[in-house]
C-alpha cells in the first residue's frame, strides 16, 4: 500500500497527490493511461486530436464544429450564416415558424396548409 518502483515502473498502491507540475519527456514519453474516472478541475489543454469512445458531455460553449449527426437537448439558433441542407431531407415534426421568406429549390411536398396563403 505504499510505492513500490522497479527499474522502469512507479507503481502507488494507494492515492497520488502532486503538488507542482508532471512533465513527461517528449522524446521517451509513451502514453498515460488512466483508468477509471478522471476529473480536472482547471483548465485542461490537449495541443493534438482527441478521441473519445463514448458519450462526451458538455456546457457552457460558445462555438461547436460538429460533423455529422447533431442532437440539440433544447433549441437551436442560428445567429448568422443561414441553415444550409445540401443532402437529404430536412424533417420538421412538430411547428416551424419562419418569419421571413422561404425559398425551395425543388420539390415542396405539404399537408395542410393552413391560415396563410399559397401561390
Amino acid at each position: 500500500t505504499g510505492i513500490t518502483t522497479t527499474v522502469s515502473d512507479l507503481y502507488v498502491g494507494r492515492n497520488l497527490f502532486i503538488k507542482g507540475d508532471v512533465t513527461f519527456d517528449e522524446f521517451n514519453a509513451r502514453n498515460l493511461n488512466i483508468a477509471g474516472l478522471s476529473t480536472f478541475t482547471g483548465l485542461a489543454e490537449f495541443k493534438s486530436n482527441v478521441s473519445i469512445a463514448g458519450t462526451l458531455t458538455y456546457e457552457d460553449v460558445t462555438n461547436v464544429d460538429s460533423v455529422g449527426l447533431i442532437t440539440a437537448r433544447s433549441g437551436i439558433r442560428i445567429n448568422t450564416g443561414g441553415l444550409l441542407v445540401t443532402a437529404g431531407i430536412a424533417t420538421f415534426g412538430a411547428i416551424a415558424t419562419f418569419t421571413n421568406n422561404v425559398f425551395v429549390d425543388g420539390t415542396l411536398t405539404a399537408g395542410l396548409i393552413d391560415g396563410g396563403t399559397f401561390d
